[in-house]
């Protein structure tokens, strides 16, 4: 593993440290179960997770200890504010089980993306249209993993399936579970989870942007109508608005509006960040078009003139 990589891992742990919190508070609960025991059994997991992913996955010492001088801090206020006693044997807390599996999904997708990161984050890959570099990611994610690493993950998403079958109404975990499968490569079940989440959302952008996109992966790169509705209907100062003009404007292409797709992505790329990550691609999107355009009167290529 390169230092890159290698860092890139550390700084994926400690966000999942982080991400992982809010996936595994304690909800309010009327049952007979104790909230601050609940809370400080999840602390004690976190804690024990951490001490993996600093022996084992390379997170930084430092970072390490002061995600754990937070969770302690966390598990001193659960004590001082009562005495939490443990549950009767064989009665697990309401919804812990969930939040944990939700968290072991999300270590194991970190691990996952460290390994996709050799395969499709490196500068020098060519430039591919969005909806293409999706559909590969898709096809290249599940043999980018170890065997070990897939069964590790299959056996979380399971997992997670099983428990969002008992508490269906946890978007977060369906969101965990679609990008198991993604990256499992298993589109169908991805697509599937992904419309739970976004039937949960309340019409959420980010969530509609992802149903789209796997929505145009599942269908070779090629925009269908659900998934231009989807695209449309994302507001403008949504942060994945960018992506869904682009796709909008693939659509025009694709149904032979080449002048359509060249003035909404140039549009696109006037009002974007110098910096936006896409614009690279978008541009050699921009560059196939106008070259057909050029083609379709007759007119030689720039580079031919």
């Amino acid at each position: 593993m390169s230092t890159l990589t290698g860092a890139i891992g550390a700084l994926l742990m400690a966000c999942v440290a982080l991400v992982v919190w809010p996936l595994m508070r304690p909800r309010p609960n009327s049952g007979s179960v104790d909230s601050g025991t609940q809370a400080l059994r999840l602390y004690r997991q976190q804690l024990a997770e951490l001490d993996r992913a600093a022996a084992e996955d390379g997170l930084d010492a430092g970072e390490a200890a002061a995600l754990k001088v937070e969770i302690k801090r966390r598990m001193l206020a659960v004590a001082e504010a009562g005495n939490p006693q443990e549950p009767p044997p064989g009665q697990p807390p309401s919804g812990v089980r969930l939040r944990l599996t939700a968290a072991a999904v999300a270590l194991l997708l970190a691990g996952a993306s460290i390994a996709l990161y050799a395969e499709l984050g490196t500068p020098g890959i060519a430039d591919q249209p969005l909806a293409a570099r999706r559909e590969r990611a898709a096809e290249a994610s599940a043999g980018a993993l170890t065997p070990e690493q897939k069964q590790q993950l299959e056996t979380a998403a399971a997992g997670l399936a099983r428990k969002l079958a008992a508490a269906p109404d946890d978007i977060q975990g369906w969101r965990l579970l679609a990008r198991a499968h993604w990256t499992l490569g298993k589109l169908p079940e991805a697509l599937a989870a992904l419309r739970k989440a976004y039937a949960l959302s309340g019409d959420d952008p980010e969530t509609a942007a992802d149903l789209a996109e796997a929505l145009v992966a599942a269908n070779g790169g090629r925009v269908g109508d659900e998934a231009a509705q989807l695209f449309a209907s994302i507001p403008a100062d949504a942060a994945s608005a960018p992506h869904a003009r682009y796709y909008l404007g693939l659509r025009m292409a694709q149904e032979g509006d080449l002048g359509g797709a060249a003035a909404t992505w140039k549009l696109l790329i006037a009002e974007a960040p110098p910096d936006a990550p896409w614009l690279p691609q978008v541009r050699a999107q921009l560059a196939h078009v106008e070259a057909a355009l050029a083609r379709s009167k007759g007119v030689p290529p720039a580079d031919q003139r």
